[in-house]
């Protein structure tokens, strides 16, 4: 165990999660498994398309599979393309971040998701299986081994319990590196 309080590592975790209405629909999902990890932790609320100024409410975006790459972009204004704005904002995220050794995602967000966002061809079309919103997948290769876990695996216990131990061995293991 590392040496610090367990209150002082920090966690990120989708601001929609705490209770800050800050989806496209003006709305939250605050949920209470995430509020019980910020009793443990210091949870850092971030909410990437709030941060790139698209505004609360927002038209919604949708990640879309143009040749080989995933962008995020409009539903109504496929133009409407923040992919880069995305990267760009979780580059900025890694870098100022530098402590955080976990992370709590949106699951099924074309920003904030883990491998349970849908995505569609460009002519609108479902494609089958699922991939990551670009801010939690740029998150995921900058971190490299950084434990995150999407809101609806907090449901079971087990996998909470998972989450805390992942989170204080990065902790314990990011300190003994220092």
């Amino acid at each position: 165990m590392s040496t610090h309080s367990t209150k002082q590592i920090q966690i990120g975790v989708s601001s929609c999660l705490l209770g800050d209405k800050v989806r496209y629909d003006g709305q939250d999902k605050k949920n209470d498994n995430v509020l019980k990890l910020c009793g443990q932790f210091d949870c850092i609320a971030i909410c990437p398309e709030y941060a790139i100024d698209l505004g609360v409410p927002r038209a919604p975006l949708h990640l879309v599979q143009i040749a080989s790459e995933i962008h995020a972009r409009g539903v109504a204004n496929p133009h409407q393309d923040v992919t880069g704005l995305l990267a760009e904002f979780a580059a900025n995220i890694h870098k100022s971040l530098p402590d955080l050794c976990g992370y709590v995602f949106k699951a099924r967000s074309p920003s904030c998701g883990v491998n349970s966002t849908p995505f569609f061809n460009e002519d609108g079309t479902q494609q089958l299986g699922f991939t990551s919103g670009i801010y939690s997948g740029c998150i995921q290769q900058l971190s490299g081994n950084l434990p995150v876990v999407e809101e609806t695996q907090l449901n079971d216990n087990n996998e909470i319990l998972r989450f805390i131990e992942a989170v204080h061995a990065f902790a314990s293991a990011r300190s003994r590196s220092a």
